[in-house]
């Protein structure tokens, strides 16, 4: 609450990793890859239906911690990118994102 007796919201930051630290939590967390400054994933699933089932799932993840990644998808394919643009680079927000779509792929 602040002096005037209204609350305000605190948003807290998230600390951008060392390229080193990246490259580092990433060697766990296949087939993510890091690409052109931001955590990247590529799959072929093999249908369409299961291409839509997969971005509904991210997306409910995304919402789920407020953290929204860019999907690009089409038949067959599906390319899912995260960086942490408030921040300016990838922090501990986007492996939690790519380790719940991990889940959600295996």
């Amino acid at each position: 609450m602040t002096g005037n007796g209204s609350w305000t919201s605190v948003r807290l930051r998230a600390m951008v990793l060392e390229p080193n630290e990246v490259i580092a939590q990433l060697s766990s967390r296949q087939p993510w890859r890091l690409e052109d400054g931001m955590l990247t994933l590529s799959l072929q699933p093999e249908s369409f239906d299961e291409v839509c089932r997969i971005v509904t799932s991210i997306m409910q993840i995304a919402n789920d911690i407020n953290h929204h990644p860019d999907v690009c998808f089409g038949y067959r394919s599906l390319l899912v990118r995260t960086i942490t643009h408030d921040e300016g680079g990838i922090t501990s927000k986007d492996f939690d994102c790519a380790d719940r779509i991990l889940k959600l792929i295996a």
